[in-house]
């Protein structure tokens, strides 16, 4: 199936960049990206979390493209992070689109990660990580102390496992009565290595992704709704890595109510390196011109942690926004999580912490 699949995207591609072409000019690279900088005071219960602080988050984005005579336009993106990071540029990757659909190349997420709808959030991102998204509890507003592996079914319903931004092939159609559909093919679970293939030592192979989402107004209605599944071959005593996720928003005027699920399992079987978990996430979102406003909750929960322990995280947010004029907003949160270590002898404890956020998100 994985080598009919990669096949058919191999004819697609080939198919829309047969015909002569010729571009007016080369591709001239801009700049963009975006910068936030937030201000905030958390209480822990672990007492080194406690008092004020400062974070920021910061990418640079270099993209461009150009129309081709016969009417595909090709182009690059390359986002470089602003602050000292493991993986330093995290997405790098080329597209090409026309009326058969986008083909995308390169390290960028998965399609049925690109694809999801999940909640909508004024302030700072809790979906997505914001509040705390370390094993170690090491970042963040409130410390995961319990060892739990944030984005492996307890924190986020986005699905991002154990393909994130590492080198794949993906395909997009155009969107059809609402319907688009995308699939990604990830031939190892390596990130930056150029490496033949079998030489990296990597833990899985071979993933497979497919999204399938649904836009569509209806006068003062909109309905956006999103499914996705992932699959990849463990290597190296391995089980497979799997996962699905779910979402669907509903909007009336400025209005947006919105759920998303995601389960997930992967690991080493055996050897209490299994995990198993899931996430949802629900909320309501107001937007009135320059103002918005949102409230948001998260539940996650992960079972086969080291010792054969179960992990818990549950949390709330009410967030504000206002746009001060392009690219420039002003956000707000105030939260509250609470991390609970149930069972095994993976040393993890429970943490309860609440917290208040603000500053601004620029986009250029």
């Amino acid at each position: 199936m994985k080598k009919t699949l990669l096949a058919s995207t191999a004819l697609v591609a080939v198919a829309a960049l047969a015909a002569p072409a010729s571009a007016a000019e080369k591709i001239n690279v801009s700049v963009g990206g975006y910068m936030q900088q937030w201000f905030g005071w958390a209480e822990n219960d672990s007492p080194a979390e406690d008092g004020f602080d400062q974070k920021n988050d910061t990418e640079i984005h270099f993209k461009g493209s150009t129309l081709l005579d016969n009417g595909l336009e090709v182009g690059i993106q390359v986002e470089l992070e602003g602050q000292t990071e493991g993986d330093q540029i995290d997405e790098s990757y080329l597209w090409v689109e026309g009326g058969f659909g986008r083909l995308v190349m390169g390290k960028e997420n998965g399609a049925n990660y690109l694809m999801h709808y999940a909640p909508i959030e004024a302030g700072i991102g809790m979906n997505s990580g914001d509040i705390s998204n370390s094993n170690d509890g090491s970042t963040g507003w409130i410390a995961n102390t319990t060892g739990a592996n944030f984005y492996n079914g307890i924190g986020s319903t986005f699905a991002r496992t154990v393909d994130n931004d590492h080198n794949k092939i993906s395909y997009f159609t155009p969107r059809f009565a609402g319907f688009q559909f995308g699939a990604s093919y990830t031939p190892e679970q390596q990130a930056d290595n150029d490496n033949a293939r079998g030489m990296n030592g990597v833990n899985y192979e071979d993933g497979l992704s497919f999204g399938l989402n649904y836009d569509q107004k209806f006068n003062d209605f909109r309905v956006q709704a999103s499914a996705g599944y992932f699959t990849a071959d463990g290597e190296n005593g391995f089980e497979d890595a799997e996962s699905h996720n779910w979402g669907l928003r509903l909007g009336y005027g400025g209005f947006t109510l919105a759920g998303s699920a995601a389960f997930y399992e992967k690991g080493q079987n055996g050897v209490n390196n299994f995990m198993e978990g899931e996430t949802y996430n629900a909320g309501i979102h107001w937007a009135n011109g320059p103002l918005a406003a949102s409230f948001s909750w998260l539940y996650g929960e992960q079972e086969g942690q080291a010792g054969g322990g179960d992990d818990e995280l549950q949390a709330f947010m009410l967030s504000m926004g206002y746009t001060l004029g392009p690219g420039v907003e002003v956000r707000a949160s105030a939260f509250h999580g609470d991390w609970e270590a149930e069972g095994g002898a993976g040393g993890g404890t429970d943490n309860d912490g609440f917290g208040v956020v603000a500053g601004f998100n620029l986009s250029f």
